[in-house]
């Protein structure tokens, strides 16, 4: 049984979701992502998030913490593995052109498998704790601080003619999330155009 209403329902056919773990902990965020989307952080109870993770309720504190940690944990698995992807898709060794690339088309699509958790973050990231959002905001600046790197290589290389390569990041990265988290994109459409948003991203870097 699922709780997320018609509305929400293409984000999970769209998503390219990894394959479920089975776990009780996994079992927990499921289910917890599915009910705040529905119903709002504040109107979701341990025991709704237990019967529909089909575990007892004394059992969350054990498995994944209380409400509050469980909301965190969400936001904080795909910000680290967003992290994650775009650091491991650059070797240093790999042309600034192919890495920019490879950025995008790592950014993109595990983008889209959390794209569930991004927009309950816009929708409800302001009922984080205060230290849950500067570490989210960390990794955050750490993530525009890998294609920062990147971009000043080419930079010192003349490859981009852009004066401002942080700023550049910066905007690529907004670029990226704004359309991640528009509704009217479908997953399908993000993931044909990644080509064509790699082109963006070389032209915003100033390619020349």
């Amino acid at each position: 049984m699922h709780y997320l209403p018609k509305a929400y329902l293409h984000y999970l056919v769209d998503r390219n979701e990894p394959e479920r773990e089975s776990d009780s902990k996994s079992e927990v965020l499921q289910a917890a992502l599915s009910l705040f989307l529905e119903f709002g952080y504040a109107s979701v109870s341990l025991r709704q998030i237990a019967d529909l993770a089909n575990i007892k309720q004394g059992s969350i504190h054990k498995v994944s913490g209380g409400k509050e940690q469980v909301f965190a944990t969400l936001f904080m698995n795909a910000a680290t593995s967003l992290l994650e992807e775009v650091s491991a898709a650059n070797p240093r060794n790999m042309s600034v052109p192919k890495a920019i690339s490879n950025y995008v088309e790592s950014y993109v699509r595990c983008g889209l498998q959390y794209r569930l958790h991004h927009m309950l973050f816009r929708r409800e990231g302001h009922l984080l704790g205060g230290d849950v959002r500067i570490t989210l905001n960390e990794l955050r600046d750490q993530k525009i601080t890998r294609l920062w790197e990147v971009l000043a290589v080419g930079q010192a290389k003349q490859i981009f003619a852009v004066q401002d390569a942080r700023f550049a990041a910066k905007a690529i990265v907004a670029m990226l999330d704004e359309l991640i988290n528009n509704s009217t994109v479908s997953g399908d459409k993000l993931q044909d155009s990644i080509q064509e948003l790699q082109g963006m991203a070389l032209r915003l870097a100033g390619a020349t």
